[in-house]
């Protein structure tokens, strides 16, 4: 029987097995990862609720037709930051599989929410 020492190409080891230590490192590292994701999201949403409630306190000081006007675009944003925190449920419950299509899906859609409240906030100022 004769044995070689030639070291293992790439595809050799590209299919070598990972260690339980390296899985669970990753493992690791991608739970962090998704927490913290997760965590701004979240906090982008409270943001958004609070700036949503002090507008909507802001109102009464409004003449009638700007205050109609401005009702209707507080409950798009409003009705927009509810959907956000949908895909914010959607990504809590995802698995590792489908976490990078339903993270970029949230991430444009928590853009397009923040360009509409700086459109907003612009036109009111």
């Amino acid at each position: 029987m004769t044995t070689t020492n030639a070291p293992m190409n790439n595809a050799q080891l590209n299919k070598a097995p990972i260690s339980n230590d390296s899985r669970n490192d990753q493992d690791r590292a991608n739970a962090q990862l998704k927490e913290a994701v997760l965590n701004k999201k979240r906090v982008q949403i409270e943001a958004w609720s609070a700036q949503i409630e002090q507008l909507q306190e802001g109102l009464s000081g409004l003449a009638d037709s700007m205050r109609s006007t401005t009702r209707q675009r507080l409950d798009d944003l409003s009705n927009a930051r509810n959907q956000a925190t949908a895909q914010l449920e959607q990504l809590q419950q995802s698995s590792q599989e489908n976490w990078d299509a339903l993270l970029q899906q949230s991430d444009a859609f928590f853009h397009d929410l923040a360009d509409r409240f700086h459109r907003f906030a612009s036109k009111n100022d």
